[in-house]
């Protein structure tokens, strides 16, 4: 996690330079003693030399702006003014030395500020606040700035500081680190998958905006920010294409298997629904049988069917018939001619009880299809007779 540690910004001093005496009068001079009357901003102090106030630009140092009329106030441009307060309080003595060209377009002296023999404009690169610029003609003091600034950038101080969110090292090392800090095994619940999904695409929306910033710079334009870290945007630039690609692909997976767990979800809430709807229609036709059911009119009972009829009584058994009369015995021999035989009965019905009779034969003399009349049996009907009753059938 980054750690803001900006100062907070305590801005002393006018705009422009009113009140101040032209610079042409200390022009004369290498250098000139003087006493601090205020900080205008981190590159610009003014001054009293001689019962006049002089505004003071220091040489070979640049610092972000904070009274820039077409940049408003940048990255640490407060910061930048506080620490030169702290080092140059009102009423400190100090000593300007100058270069080739003393003055600029503003009528500000250019100058070399020291105090007690330290370089003013060093201290402020080195702690971070200010980047060395060479102004033609102006190089005197440009190598101890260029070796300040490198001690900055080699302690991450300031401008270079990754750790403060509004530096450039500061956005690029955020982007980075949010798209580090996602986690490598798979989500395990739904939640933590949307968590991770969303975790993703923020992180490779951080990613594109820091390198917007870095595409955005330019070491040829002005201003701080332009050139202080002109050396490093191709490495910046190539650290954040590696990191968007990582993000869009944490993301596109993750989206992908929100989107996977999503069309199954569904996919078993709609069979649930139709289990339901199935469910309803069964219980309404269901309940619409029963109505009909209700509705229709009910049947007349059935007719009792009538009783069976009672069985016919079994016709009673025809009287045996009686037995026929033994012949009378033969007369004695009559010297007459002997009588004709006597002719043989005619077949006469069983139930007719006509005596005539058929020679009693036994059972094992049975004529075909007859029942002795002594034989238990089950018919019941009529029974035809031979002669002499003791056969039958059924007539």
């Amino acid at each position: 996690m980054k750690r803001p540690l900006l100062v907070p910004a305590v801005l002393i001093g006018l705009l422009g330079s009113g009140g101040c005496a032209p610079a042409s009068s200390l022009t004369s001079d290498s250098s000139v003693d003087a006493v601090v009357v205020d900080v205008i901003d981190g590159d610009t102090i003014r001054v009293e030399h001689a019962g006049d106030t002089h505004s003071v630009r220091l040489l070979n140092i640049d610092t972000p702006e904070t009274k820039h009329p077409d940049r408003g106030v940048e990255c640490l441009g407060p910061e930048a003014s506080q620490f030169l307060e702290e080092l140059l309080a009102p009423g400190d003595a100090v000593r300007l030395e100058f270069d080739e060209e003393r003055t600029d377009q503003y009528d500000r002296l250019l100058a070399g500020v020291f105090k007690d023999d330290d370089l003013i404009n060093a201290a402020v690169a080195r702690a971070g606040f200010g980047i060395a610029v060479y102004y033609e003609p102006n190089e005197r003091f440009l190598p101890p700035v260029e070796e300040a600034q490198k001690e900055a950038e080699s302690a991450g101080r300031g401008l270079f500081d990754d750790s403060l969110p509004c530096t450039v090292p500061g956005q690029v090392q955020d982007a980075l680190d949010a798209v580090d800090d996602l986690p490598t095994d798979g989500p395990q619940g739904y939640e933590e998958l949307e968590e991770s999904a969303a975790a993703a695409v923020a992180a490779v929306v951080l990613a594109d905006e820091a390198r917007d910033l870095v595409l955005s710079l330019d070491p040829e334009e002005s201003g701080v920010h332009h050139r202080a870290h002109g050396s490093y945007l191709n490495a910046y630039e190539r650290s954040l294409d590696q990191a968007i690609t990582k993000g869009e692909r944490r993301a596109s997976e993750d989206q992908a298997e929100i989107e996977r767990v999503d069309a199954v979800r569904e996919a078993q809430e709609a069979a649930a629904d139709q289990a339901e709807a199935d469910r309803e229609a069964e219980q309404r036709q269901a309940e619409l049988e029963r109505e009909r059911e209700t509705a229709a009119p009910q049947p007349a009972p059935a007719p009792q069917p009538a009783p069976a009829p009672a069985p016919a009584p079994a016709p009673a058994p025809a009287p045996a018939p009686a037995p026929a009369p033994a012949p009378a015995p033969a007369p004695a021999p009559a010297p007459a001619p002997a009588p004709a035989p006597a002719p043989a009965p005619s077949p006469t019905n069983g139930s007719s009880g006509g005596g005539g009779g058929t020679p009693n034969l036994g059972p094992s003399d049975r004529p075909a299809g007859y029942t002795h009349r002594d034989e238990p049996t089950s018919y019941t009907g009529p029974r035809c007779f031979l002669p002499g009753g003791n056969w039958w059938k059924p007539c």
